[in-house]
């Protein structure tokens, strides 16, 4: 009587990919600054050797609509808004996608990663080239926004600082 053997195969099941959307915009709101005075002495420096390049300018998305307010609006100005699809690895094994504009006036990255859960960490440095109107130059002072969450799939995530911002939102690939 012949026997037959089945082989358990085991494979690892597939990495789910995501489509990411970051735009991020300068304020231009002096009366909700206060009285609050920035140095560069508490900025975290920001690695950028290992991170890989961003997406492109998507034409029509979700965040598209916010960038064309945005724009319209003379108190904000859009720095970057960037598309792409990475998938959803473990820390340790994730690349973070740079962030930054051709002058190096943004300059950052973004660290989107699974660790049980999906997180997002979130490192931007903004150093306004233009002249702000305070005594200060504005290539003297940079602003930082360095902050680590566990985020949801197809909700707005909105990371802020009184002189710039950053909305991010992700979603499955296909769900979009």
């Amino acid at each position: 009587m012949a026997t037959l053997t089945a082989h358990a195969v085991t494979t690892s099941p597939p990495v789910p990919s995501y489509d990411i959307e970051v735009l991020v915009f300068e304020m231009r709101l002096p009366e909700y600054e206060g009285a609050e005075l920035w140095t560069t002495d508490n900025l975290k420096p920001v690695d950028t050797a290992d991170a890989v390049v961003a997406g492109e300018t998507p034409v029509a998305s979700e965040l598209s609509n916010a960038a064309t307010a945005i724009r319209s609006d003379p108190r904000f100005r859009v720095l970057l808004h960037k598309r792409w699809t990475q998938p959803a690895e473990a820390r340790s094994a994730s690349k973070p996608v740079l962030l930054s504009t051709g002058d190096r006036e943004l300059d950052g990255t973004l660290r989107f990663y699974i660790a049980r859960f999906l997180h997002l960490e979130m490192n931007l440095t903004f150093q306004p080239l233009a002249l702000v109107q305070t005594a200060f130059p504005a290539e003297s002072q940079a602003f930082q926004i360095n902050e680590q969450r566990r985020i949801k799939t197809q909700e707005l995530h909105y990371f802020d600082h009184p002189k710039f911002g950053a909305i991010v939102r992700v979603v499955p690939t296909g769900k979009g």
